[in-house]
């Protein structure tokens, strides 16, 4: 079986990634909503049987998306948005502001659930400590697609050793196609207390140097003048 088949066969929940592209003239309208989250999103959420929820937004040169990521007891993905969107009303508040990938079905819509490439570091434990979220995207240059996901078909120890020892769990990236280009989004969590000297640790290792030669130049900035990784911004 392939990592991805066995992952689906031992695991008892299911990461999900749901993107929406926002309309720029609501962009303003939209974090306005965002920030004004209720107070019992995250429990009413959980009886529906999803955990570490987390919301980003980002505006880049093309485009602008919100990006969610969870994680669900329902094992079938298929059904990610309509949970999602019955387990409160809020969720409508933000769907005037948005609009749907071309593929969204008529009941998933505005959300399109992202494919699911990759998790290191991972930590199974549904109670664990999440630390400090953050989300990031990148463009992905189509011709090289199939490499970038070889690669991350097979993880090298050294770089899975160092995300451990930099203190970084669950680095989870999804990717979505929008007509010809193709974005790459990532949750990841941070459980140190020294993020610049654990990042500096990363950027030091040379199995981690040699994995980003190989990494990198499958990707592009969706920032003009940025580094390739964007961080979006969280709620």
């Amino acid at each position: 079986m392939s990592p991805y088949e066995n992952r689906l066969n031992a695991e008892n929940f299911r990461r999900v990634a749901l993107i929406a592209e926002v309309s720029n003239e609501h962009l303003s309208a939209l974090k306005k909503v965002l920030n004004n989250q209720p107070s019992d999103l995250h429990a009413r959420v959980a009886e529906g049987g999803i955990r570490h929820l987390h919301l980003y937004l980002q505006s880049f040169d093309a485009r602008s998306v919100l990006f969610i990521y969870f994680e669900m007891d329902e094992l079938d993905q298929e059904k990610a948005a309509q949970i999602l969107k019955n387990s409160h009303a809020w969720w409508a508040q933000l769907e005037p502001h948005l609009f749907a990938h071309s593929r969204a079905s008529a009941n998933d819509a505005p959300w399109q659930r992202a494919e699911f490439i990759n998790v290191i570091a991972d930590n199974t434990d549904r109670d664990r400590n999440i630390g400090q979220p953050a989300g990031l995207a990148a463009g992905l240059h189509p011709d090289k697609e199939l490499w970038y996901r070889t690669l991350h078909q097979t993880n090298w120890p050294g770089v899975i050793d160092q995300n451990v020892r930099s203190h970084y769990q669950n680095w989870t990236t999804f990717m979505l196609e929008f007509g010809n280009e193709l974005m790459l989004f990532t949750h990841v969590e941070y459980l140190g207390s020294d993020k610049s000297a654990d990042d500096a640790l990363m950027q030091a290792d040379p199995v981690t140097q040699r994995w980003w030669q190989h990494t990198e130049p499958c990707l592009f900035p969706l920032i003009e003048n940025s580094d390739n990784w964007a961080a979006m911004k969280i709620f």
